[in-house]
């Protein structure tokens, strides 16, 4: 067997879990309607509430694994590696919250005129939101393309890629932004019936959970690695290297 189809078949099957039972409320009327449409999937509800929160926490995580790398001889060079990420995830959050709009009651009439939402938010301007689920299967077909590569035992104790056990928090979204998008672009008529990306449209925040969850799991695994090396003396490399097993990082 490949070794990325091992590693693609010891991924994590949650996601899995996860969009069985929101399909399944999907399906029922009246109680779907409540649980899913007015409770889980709208904007402002429980799922982009947690979703937020779990991209501040991540952030906040990268940034703090950052200084602990600054602070070690050794792995300082991932120090700024790690603040990218950590500064790129925050303006996700900022984005998922509109940049605080809708809290702090305030607007910003330039942008909201030119937002497909007439929001504050930057992946909503109308010359963006054209391609931007193109986008979105692109970055994130490739991030889980990242968690199923091979890796150098060397670098074991720490990198930044994403655990295999990950891949299918970014796969499956992926395939779900690229699906909506063609179904926007190319309406499919089956029977005269048009499937059209409105029926994608209600699950995004479902599949936007799939992806801040993973993104928190990740954030985690690299503050646990980096504090663990931190522990370690005088070798981290090597006694961290003899520690993990590499086909679960």
């Amino acid at each position: 067997m490949p070794s990325w189809l091992h590693r693609v078949r010891s991924a994590e099957k949650a996601p899995f879990i996860f969009l069985f039972f929101v399909y399944f409320a999907c399906s029922y009327r009246p109680l779907g309607s409540l649980i899913v449409d007015n409770i889980l999937l709208k904007e402002d509800r429980l799922l982009e509430s947690l979703s937020a929160i779990f991209l501040l926490s991540s952030s906040i995580l990268l940034l703090l694994s950052a200084r602990q790398a600054k602070s070690n001889r050794q792995f300082k060079n991932h120090s700024s590696r790690l603040l990218i990420l950590a500064t790129a995830i925050f303006f996700w959050f900022a984005e998922e919250i509109s940049w605080g709009r809708r809290i702090l009651n305030f607007n910003v009439q330039f942008i909201e005129a030119i937002n497909s939402q007439g929001d504050t938010t930057i992946h909503n301007l109308n010359f963006i939101q054209t391609y931007l689920h193109y986008a979105y299967f692109f970055v994130f077909t490739i991030v889980a393309i990242l968690c199923i590569a091979p890796r150098k035992k060397s670098s074991a104790a720490f990198n930044l890629l994403p655990s295999n056990k990950l891949f299918y928090y970014f796969f499956l979204p992926a395939i779900f932004y690229l699906i909506g998008q063609i179904m926007r672009d190319i309406p499919l008529e089956i029977n005269g019936y048009t499937f059209e990306r409105q029926y994608t449209h209600i699950l995004q925040e479902a599949y936007e959970f799939l992806l801040a969850l993973g993104v928190l799991k990740f954030s985690i695994e690299k503050f646990k690695t980096m504090s663990k090396i931190n522990s370690l003396e005088p070798n981290p490399q090597k006694q961290l290297n003899n520690q993990i097993d590499t086909s679960n990082l």
